[in-house]
Parts: C-alpha cells; structure tokens; sequence
C-alpha cells in the first residue's frame, strides 16, 4: 500500500493538473484547449478559417476542411470530448445556436445569443454548466442576465467582449480580473457550494 505522502501527492498533482485554456486568437473566435483538441467557438457569421493542427474542432459555421466542423443539433464524441449541439427551438432550421462541451468531466457552455430559447426536454438532459462563455457585444442593455446566468449557475463566467465596468453592469456580478487567457485546473471545480466568478477575456 502506499503511504499517506504518497497519497497525497497523487492527489495533489491531479487537482492542480491544468486540463483546459481559454482564449482569443482573434476577435472572430474563442480557442479552448483540452489535452485532446483544440475546440474553436465561431462568433461571428462568416465561415471561421483555422489554423492547421491536428484534433481540430470548430463550433458553428465553417467549411475548414483541416477542422470537424459542429454547426448541426446534435450529439457527438469527438478526441475524448463530448459535446451536445442544440437549435433555437423557436426557428427550428437544422442549425445548431447552443453548445455544451464536456471536457474531462467538466460542462463548457456557449450559448450563440441569449435569447435562443432551448426545447424543454432539451434542456433538462444537459448538465450544469462549470463554465459559461458570454458574448455581450450585441446585448442588449434593457435585458437582464440574472435570470440567464442563474438559470446556468456557472463556477466560471467568462466575459467577452466587454470590458469589467460593462459586465458588472450588465450581470450584477463583480468581475474577479481581466486576463487574455483563462488556465483551469481540476480544483477550481472541487468545491460543492460556490459563488460564480466572473472572468473577463480580452
């Protein structure tokens, strides 16, 4: 058997092992990447363009033939990764608007537009969201997000574009720090009771 030390030191090292980063390659995406993939988030209309690289994922409109391409409701398993792709229940066009990916057992949640309304029995078989990826560039002002945000209850909200004054306005949550890139570790989302920390990525 090993002794206590060891245990410990095991455990240690897999708590604060760094499983995922977020950041901004450029103002037309958002990149997550996983020990398996790289996992980019298309914000924009036009079909996002990659670099090459292997175990490539690409989240919404693309016709990158070095990328899986994800932009139909659906679900998928993908480099150890999987994901649920979802369409507005209202327009109901094949075309998938929300996003939840599962990374080493932790729930990444883009939602293209925060007034896509999800089909109930949609809703209720997807997980809590650890982490929330909110774009506030076309928000607007007059809608609150408390009820968005809750109704999600992320450990980590990650703010783009806007800057802190803008999302604490706009959210009601204090943000912890602004940062061009956001590195996680399998402890930040150990605790069972917790507060959302609002992250703003540049």
């Amino acid at each position: 058997m090993c002794e206590p030390a060891v245990w410990y030191a095991v455990i240690t090292n897999f708590l604060s092992h760094r499983f995922m980063q977020i950041e901004r390659p450029n103002e037309q995406s958002v990149l997550i990447t996983a020990a398996n993939a790289k996992i980019y988030l298309n914000l924009g209309k036009q079909a996002l363009k990659v670099p090459k690289d292997q175990n490539v994922i690409i989240l919404g409109n693309s016709k990158d033939a070095n990328a899986y391409v994800v932009d139909e409701p659906g679900e998928y398993e993908l480099y150890d990764i999987s994901i649920a792709a979802l369409e507005n229940a209202e327009k109901k066009k094949g075309v998938a608007d929300f996003f939840q990916v599962e990374i080493e057992g932790v729930f990444v949640t883009w939602q293209k537009d925060q007034t896509i309304e999800i089909a109930k029995d949609d809703w209720e078989n997807l997980a809590d969201s650890q982490i929330l990826i909110l774009n506030l560039e076309d928000h607007q002002e007059g809608n609150k997000l408390d009820k968005f945000i809750s109704k999600h209850n992320p450990v980590k909200l990650v703010i783009i574009n806007a800057d802190s004054v803008t999302a604490e306005k706009l959210t009601g949550i204090p943000v912890k720090e602004t940062v061009k890139k956001i590195k996680l570790a399998n402890k930040d989302f150990t605790a069972e009771e917790f507060t959302t920390e609002s992250i703003v990525l540049e």
